[in-house]
């Protein structure tokens, strides 16, 4: 279930409660009578049904993926620095035993990953001293041990969970597609009252509108890499146009972000050194969104720098048509039904 079904779960409730208080209104209306006890029923049934999908899903949140990445990343980004010290000492016995690849925690399972983040925690915390403040703190260990919790006890939640998933949650979509359908026959049933009791019409139409979805869960995570060498690449500056915030690639090469919003979105990359890149992105709301990025060495001319320039207005400008004929259409849509459904 995404943040939009949620919100529509939400409303279902707001209209039942509309409905109930104001049943006198349409006692005797055979028509609002049927269709408002089939709503009625039907949110029942979309409502158990997303329970469902809640306990079905556990564990495949994209807040739990995110929570996973977070932690993996850390790991890495100490097992790296760490090692550094451990290998100018010489003791290649612990250094061995740390392992500073991303890929080491966050492509295998979830007990596996909480396994290998609670075996690099306990090394660290062995060797702390040894290894000393200079190349790890034991803040950093208290804080690494924060995000291990924090991943190990998330489960998932119906509003958080990847979409199309499992069964369940195509099958809890499906049942409000039919409290939707419902309202299509309500307002019709209900036009009557528009000039014979404008209240309670217009109390309905404001209780069927959709809550305003303000929380998105929509995790973005960005790799970097040279183009040659194929050597992870850190400092890398990334904006998307959906994003208000600057964001940066760590050490490992790579930038997460649970902050820019669902749609097409253009992303330059740049850092001194190389290239700027432009990149034209999908995302996908409520799903871990992954992009590898290769830049090329190299120092830009004024006249390559012009053309990146003229390349990216255009870009932007495309977009925000795109944009603004997909609101324009949706508002024709709105108008032709008489209300948003």
């Amino acid at each position: 279930m995404n943040n939009e079904a949620q919100a529509r779960l939400t409303r279902n409730g707001i209209v039942n409660s509309y409905l109930a208080k104001n049943a006198a209104v349409f006692a005797t209306d055979v028509a609002m009578k049927t269709i408002s006890a089939k709503f009625v029923k039907d949110t029942d049934v979309a409502a158990a049904a997303s329970i469902e999908a809640e306990i079905d899903n556990t564990g495949y949140s994209a807040e739990k993926l995110l929570a996973k990445t977070t932690a993996s990343i850390t790991a890495a980004e100490l097992c790296g620095n760490c090692q550094v010290k451990l290998d100018i000492s010489e003791n290649t016995i612990v250094s061995s035993s740390l392992h500073a690849a991303v890929t080491y925690y966050s492509t295998v399972a979830a007990a596996l990953c909480c396994s290998r983040l609670m075996g690099v925690y306990n090394i660290l915390l062995e060797n702390l001293t040894l290894i000393t403040s200079d190349y790890l703190t034991a803040a950093q260990l208290e804080s690494f041990l924060e995000e291990i919790n924090t991943y190990k006890e998330l489960v998932g939640r119906a509003g958080m969970v990847i979409g199309g998933e499992t069964v369940a949650t195509k099958l809890a979509e499906s049942t409000l597609k039919v409290t939707n359908a419902d309202l299509v026959t309500m307002q019709k049933a209900a036009l009557k009252y528009k000039s014979k009791n404008p209240t309670f019409y217009k109390g309905l139409i404001k209780s069927i509108k959709i809550p305003t979805i303000s929380v998105r869960h929509t995790p973005v995570v960005v790799t970097v890499f040279d183009a040659v060498t194929k050597e992870l690449i850190g400092g890398v500056s990334v904006k998307m146009t959906k994003s208000k915030e600057t964001h940066v690639t760590n050490l490992e090469g790579i930038m997460t972000s649970n902050t820019v919003s669902a749609g097409n979105t253009m992303a330059t990359l740049d850092k001194l050194g190389y290239f700027s890149t432009l990149k034209q992105w999908k995302i996908l709301r409520g799903q871990i969104n992954e992009f590898t990025v290769y830049l090329t060495q190299g120092t830009m001319t004024a006249e390559e720098e012009e053309v990146f320039a003229v390349k990216l207005a255009e870009a932007i400008a495309a977009e925000k048509a795109a944009t603004a004929a997909k609101s324009k259409s949706r508002k024709a849509n709105k108008a032709a039904k008489g209300e948003e459904i």
